[in-house]
């Protein structure tokens, strides 16, 4: 049983740094061949992806500050924008409790129902700290 658990290991690993690698070198070959800029960052700035034209194709790179300020003086973790792809939709991440903002999220534009029916998709609403999340009723 052990082995099976080092093997498995070992094949996840191995995985894991082939998908790695092939994402290294697909992000290599759009730089080359769609002419994709990376930008030169400064320490307190952040690499942020651009988004996909109407084709599929990467945009060019950009930089953004590394932190922001929020909400009475917080220093927070900037975040890049979402670029969801064309079948989803980008959905606000919200505030954490010392008011930073959370990531964006995407969703699919349509999702399955209960009995197969496509249903639009939908954004979970983003309560306040005063306020609490209450599901609504299924249609």
């Amino acid at each position: 049983e052990l082995g099976e658990q080092q093997s498995c290991f070992r094949l996840k690993v191995g995985m894991k740094s082939l998908t790695v690698f092939s994402f290294l070198v697909s992000c290599f070959c759009l730089n080359i061949v769609q002419g994709v800029d990376q930008p030169e960052c400064t320490e307190t700035e952040i690499l942020c992806p651009g988004p996909m034209d109407a084709d599929g194709n990467p945009m060019a790179r950009f930089c953004m500050p590394m932190s922001i300020e929020g909400i009475n003086g917080t220093q927070c973790a900037n975040l890049c924008p979402n670029n969801c792809p064309p079948d989803m939709m980008s959905c606000p991440g919200g505030m954490d409790y010392m008011g930073c903002m959370m990531p964006d999220y995407c969703v699919p534009m349509e999702m399955p129902g209960f009995d197969g029916t496509m249903c639009p998709g939908f954004c979970e609403p983003t309560c306040g700290p005063e306020e609490t999340f209450c599901p609504g009723p299924m249609d």
